[in-house]
């Protein structure tokens, strides 16, 4: 038997009932481990639950009233696949998948045959689309501003300046 090197709250809470034979309630388990926070009690109670369907742990009573205990069940070390066992996981996953989305997967393909300039422009790159636009624009040549005028020029000139009243100011 290989020790493992996880140091999770799984490991921790594996570690805990290899420990004990005693029966511990979540709220035990959580006081041995010194956990306090409620996230990570959810996940002391998920590892709890993922240990009992392993079959590491047995589970008496039900929800609030759970005690859990060690079935003193061995951990097994997984061995490492191979690069070829990868590649070939790799492909029944894929085939899992073709079979399961066939819709998802013609569509896929279609999108992949077809050539990205005709792709409409949200399934464009962002980036080739700016550039896109930017080649359209037409370099903009510089317009000279006129002078702004000032109150007394305008005032020289003849004009009038009217005054209107704020709505909270009495006119």
């Amino acid at each position: 038997m290989t020790t493992s090197t996880k140091t999770g709250i799984g490991a921790r809470v594996r570690a805990v009932f290899d420990r004990t034979s005693d029966e511990l309630t979540l709220a035990d388990l959580c006081r041995v481990l010194g956990i306090e926070s409620g996230k990570d009690r959810k996940r002391v109670a998920w590892a709890t639950r993922d240990l009992v369907k392993a079959g590491y742990v047995a589970q008496a009573g039900q929800r609030l009233h759970s005690r859990y205990r060690s079935t003193g069940k061995p951990q097994v070390a997984r061995q490492a696949l191979s690069p070829d066992a990868q590649r070939e996981y790799s492909r029944q996953a894929a085939r899992r998948y073709r079979a399961r989305h066939p819709e998802r997967v013609r569509q896929l393909e279609r999108a992949r045959r077809r050539p990205v300039a005709s792709r409409p422009a949200s399934q464009q790159p962002r980036l080739a689309r700016i550039g896109l636009r930017a080649a359209n624009t037409p370099a903009s040549s510089p317009v000279p501003m006129a002078r702004a005028e000032t109150v007394e020029e305008f005032l020289q000139r003849g004009g009038r300046v009217h005054r209107l009243g704020a709505h909270w100011e009495a006119v």
